[in-house]
């Protein structure tokens, strides 16, 4: 399978079949990309350079935030400069009616204080659509109802690679400490939410149809709940850690918890450590008619006082559990590890191995046959079901050993990674819970040239053979980059970015053609240290799988 991101408008797209027209087409477009390489394979991420209709800089042009907002048009930018920026003016920002990206320069230079004074930014209606906020902390922001940002009526905003830290929703029903998102949407990424508080999730907020995407975030030490969600809302949680975050005085909830009828879609999240010191549902509490689908998760040491150390179901909540590692969790009294009530959650390769807890399941609920191909401590009827120890790997972070009876002993479930990223199944047949055992990487990426110095006439050509010494692996994604004076072009496409996908046999050679062969011309002139640099990574690209391999080359007339 191919999969090809352009990242660019101008990509540079090469007519297929001849590799020296390719070649040569390459080198000489080579001043139309600009690219930026981080670290190798991790990210080869290049800015798309959106277009504003102008930068307002703060304090170069504006001496404070608010000030560039009067000037401002919706298109424009508002760069604000490394600093810390205090007092109302550069607090309690109101966009205005005006779609406006506020670009700091990171959230560890770019600080916004509100001097636990002001409230932080807030969106008013369905007029600020298409706003940005990134790269900036906001701290030390309040208010009655939220402190760090809010959203009313109708806005859709998108915040990303930001801090939020400190911030306070001080009413006794206030609603949002971090993020309020009140019959609105948001696109949240890369951001921290660290600090804050309010009675009704500490850290987000997402009440009365509205919408929220969250992605790679960290929510913790909130008081109040992490996210609570309610009143028919959708929510999407995907790769966030969720930890720390504890019940306020007069709320019920400590990780994530989902009310009156709303949806919640969580994958490869880690819900961890998290106290309800009223009620139940430590880690996920659902309830009310609401539904959750659950995958690649970790819900682990999370308290209760209440049934439900890890999870709580009442009052027709449902769920869909499946692929998730529940360990270690507890509660006080009614001490089940999920607590279930008039409720019709299920579970599936799951692991549910809860020590300090009395019962992982009611019995009588369990006995329908909701919980299958899991391992559960002191075991349930059900189809597939074990209860053996899961022999997980030391330091806190459950991944299967060489020996858990629950590899290849779940079920396909139509989905393909783990909470790593990585891919399933790796054996014989798919593994019980969050993680998928693999052997070490036995992967090696050899580059092969018939030259490393080429004049005319000589025959040309590229291949990569993918040595595999280990168990066979699928959709593992596969690299060649050409380095032309530290540009690089992606094959096959030999733009921005792309790669392919391949299936590598155990104890086999895959070999890939990457230029086929073509006769050196004349009239090239003469360069040297030109770089092909080839290798594989995990199924997230955040890896190398093996070893990767570089050739430098040359020509002359």
């Amino acid at each position: 399978m191919r999969a090809c991101t352009s990242r660019r408008t101008a990509a540079l797209h090469l007519p297929p079949g001849n590799g020296y027209n390719d070649f040569q087409q390459v080198f000489m477009k080579t001043g139309e990309i600009k690219m930026k390489n981080t670290m190798f394979i991790v990210v080869f991420l290049v800015a798309a350079g959106a277009v504003f209709a102008a930068d307002r800089h703060v304090p170069g042009t504006y001496p404070s935030i608010q000030a560039a907002f009067n000037s401002a048009s919706s298109g424009d930018r508002i760069v604000v400069a490394a600093g810390t920026f205090t007092g109302v003016e550069n607090a309690q920002i109101n966009f205005q009616g005006k779609v406006v990206e506020v670009s700091g320069q990171g959230p560890g230079s770019t600080i916004i204080d509100g001097q636990n004074t002001h409230k932080g930014f807030y969106f008013l209606n369905n007029t600020v659509n298409g706003s940005r906020v990134t790269g900036v902390t906001i701290r030390n922001c309040t208010s009655d109802f939220v402190g760090g940002m809010g959203l009313w009526s109708g806005a859709s905003v998108t915040v990303e690679n930001c801090r939020i830290e400190n911030c306070t929703g001080t009413a006794g029903g206030a609603e949002g400490g971090g993020i309020r998102i009140y019959e609105s949407s948001a696109v949240i990424s890369d951001v921290t939410i660290t600090g804050c508080s309010a009675a009704y999730g500490g850290g987000i907020n997402v009440l009365n149809n509205a919408q929220m995407t969250l992605t790679n975030a960290l929510i913790e030490d909130c008081t109040g709940g992490a996210v609570y969600i309610a009143q028919s809302c959708n929510a999407v949680i995907d790769d966030c850690m969720i930890r720390n975050n504890v019940s306020s005085s007069s709320s019920y909830m400590g990780g994530v918890s989902v009310y009156q009828q709303s949806t919640l879609t969580m994958k490869r999240s880690w819900i961890m450590y998290n106290r309800n010191i009223h009620s139940g549902g430590g880690g996920i509490h659902i309830e009310n008619g609401s539904y959750a689908d659950i995958q690649n998760c970790l819900i682990a040491g999370n308290t209760a006082a209440v049934g439900g150390g890890a999870l709580l179901f009442r009052v027709n909540g449902s769920a869909d559990i499946v692929h998730c590692t529940i360990v270690d969790n507890d509660a006080d009294a009614n001490d089940d590890a999920v607590y279930i009530e008039n409720s019709a959650p299920k579970f599936k390769n799951c692991i549910v191995w809860n020590e300090n807890a009395g019962m992982e399941f009611n019995p009588a609920w369990a006995a329908q046959g909701n919980v299958i191909y899991c391992d559960v401590r002191g075991g349930v009827p059900g189809i597939g079901n074990i209860q053996v120890d899961p022999d997980f790997l030391g330091g806190g972070t459950y991944h299967l050993s060489k020996d858990s009876p629950c590899i290849d002993a779940g079920i396909s479930a139509g989905i393909d990674v783990d909470i790593d990223g990585e891919f399933r199944p790796a054996g014989m047949g798919f593994d019980m819970g969050a993680d998928e055992f693999h052997t070490a990487p036995q992967i090696t990426v050899d580059l092969v040239m018939p030259a490393v110095m080429y004049h005319p006439g000589d025959t040309f050509q590229l291949t990569m053979d993918i040595v595999n010494a280990g168990d066979a692996v699928s959709n593992v994604p596969v690299f060649c980059l050409l380095n032309v004076g530290a540009e690089y072009f992606f094959w096959p496409d030999w733009d921005d970015f792309s790669y392919e996908n391949h299936n590598i046999p155990a104890s086999n050679t895959l070999t890939l053609e990457i230029l086929p062969a073509f006769s050196w011309p004349s009239g090239t002139g003469s360069a040297s240290g030109i770089q092909f640099l080839g290798a594989c990574t995990n199924a997230s690209m955040t890896a190398l799988l093996g070893t990767m391999d570089t050739v430098t080359f040359g020509w002359s007339d």
